[in-house]
């Protein structure tokens, strides 16, 4: 392969990663004896208005993950 033909392929590459790019959040509820939550409402709210961005359910062990191609700040809470 040529040199052009390189570069034109890490430039398609490069861009298809950062078109595609998300974020994940994962974890697990837990109340304060340690013991999971099972279905509780995990949400993603945005800083700037405090608005639902996206959100899950806990399944029975108390874990979530949530997966988002939306980039942002985030409020958390404890």
């Amino acid at each position: 392969m040529t040199k052009p033909k390189k570069i034109i392929l890490l430039f398609l590459l490069t861009l298809a990663n950062f078109i595609t790019a998300q974020i994940t959040v994962s974890g697990k509820v837990v109340d304060s004896r340690n013991k999971p939550i099972e279905f509780a409402n995990v949400v993603l709210l945005n800083q700037e208005n405090s608005e639902i961005t996206i959100g899950t359910v806990t399944d029975e062990k108390g874990m979530f993950s949530i997966t988002s191609a939306k980039e942002g700040k985030f409020i958390t809470c404890k």
